[in-house]
């Protein structure tokens, strides 16, 4: 027992954080295994009425996963893993320990630059908890661990939802500028002896063989004044390039279980681009210079881009927003594959730089050393 508080501090807590301190981190399980029967029997005789040996047990490895190192706190998961795999109805009071419990969805749930939590250890826990949930959906057991994963699901779930409008049907911005009129007397003579000499085919043939120009001049389509909105214009080019990419950063920020609609920087960003791109759009409507014509087209692609990808985003990736949390890879697959990746690209890298037209390679020493005369 403790000496100044009224905490356990039996067999069960030494014998966890033996296992958790000592145990490799890049091993499997196999070492922790060999303690889990030791463990185990602590904790069934461990019978305290303040504080029994599950719920001893469970304070152990929160306060690992609390205080640990990442070696501890990754090696308090798998220990936990194993004790609820092997305890059976005994440790009924660590399944529902609400202090651990607590401890565990705040790892799952908070933001790692806001808990201060390794990604990798909240990866970890929230593999555990969907796990938990799907093997024992099966047998009925609820609360607690087998309901984590659906208690982290509620608190997303209770964000405001924001459905993606239909920005490809976003009509052009209606703000009025300075307009210009161009009449059919400022035609050039060749215009004018151009449609002289299509009169006589007919008035079917001539509208037909007008220019969208000379349209606009004969029914007096108004026109951008382009000595003034050439500058705008650019500008708008400039701001609109900048809002998409903010955007794209933005989304490229959000944790990989997050919807891009429950992040309000990136609602902010989405609305803008969309205001901009009605700008966009209203100058399409009208340029007909085609140094201005190219830039405003490639703007509005990179403006749809941006958009399509925050709709992309605002959908879980594997159509559930819990399931989608079973996806991740564990750390030691991780560390295998990173492990071997680059012995594999050096050996490569190696064997295709050999080239046998290369008088210096290795492909092609001379065996016998030349003789200078």
């Amino acid at each position: 027992m403790g000496f100044l508080d009224s905490h356990s501090y039996t067999a069960v807590t030494t014998l966890a954080n033996r296992t958790i301190e000592l145990s490799p981190l890049d091993s499997d399980d196999a070492c922790m295994e060999m303690d889990l029967p030791e463990l185990l029997e602590a904790i069934r005789l461990q019978r305290n009425s303040l504080e029994p040996g599950p719920v001893e047990v469970a304070r152990a490895i929160r306060k690992k996963l609390k205080y640990g190192s990442f070696k501890e706190q990754f090696n308090a998961l798998k220990l936990l893993e194993l004790l609820v795999a092997n305890g059976g109805p005994e440790l009924n009071q660590l399944y529902n320990d609400s202090k651990l419990l607590d401890r565990l969805k705040y790892t799952i749930v908070t933001r790692p630059e806001v808990s201060g939590v390794d990604p990798r250890i909240r990866k970890r826990a929230t593999q555990l908890a969907v796990g938990w949930r799907n093997e024992h959906a099966r047998t009925g057991n609820a609360g607690g661990l087998f309901s984590l994963a659906s208690s982290a699901s509620v608190a997303r779930a209770v964000k405001p939802k924001r459905k993606v409008p239909d920005f490809m049907n976003d009509e052009a911005d209606e703000t009025p500028f300075e307009e210009v009129y161009e009449t059919p007397e400022n035609d050039s003579d060749d215009s004018s002896q151009s449609r002289r000499h299509g009169s006589s085919r007919g008035a079917s043939r001539l509208v037909s063989s007008l220019t969208n120009r000379e349209l606009d001049k004969k029914y007096r389509i108004p026109q951008i004044n382009y000595e003034k909105e050439t500058p705008r214009i650019y500008q708008t080019i400039a701001e609109a390039n900048v809002l998409s990419t903010t955007l794209t950063n933005t989304l490229k920020t959000l944790e990989p279980d997050e919807l891009s609609i429950h992040s309000a920087k990136a609602n902010r960003d989405f609305d803008n681009c969309r205001a901009i791109r009605r700008k966009i759009l209203r100058y399409l409507q009208l340029v007909n210079k085609e140094e201005l014509l190219g830039a405003l087209l490639k703007c509005n692609d990179d403006l749809v881009r941006s958009l399509q990808l925050y709709e992309e985003m605002a959908e879980p990736r594997d159509g559930g927003e819990t399931d989608s949390l079973a996806d991740y890879e564990t750390i030691n697959s991780e560390r295998r594959e990173s492990s071997v990746a680059p012995a594999t690209g050096t050996s490569q890298s190696y064997r295709s730089e050999i080239n046998e037209f290369d008088p210096f390679s290795d492909h092609n020493e001379v065996s016998v050393p030349a003789e200078w005369k």
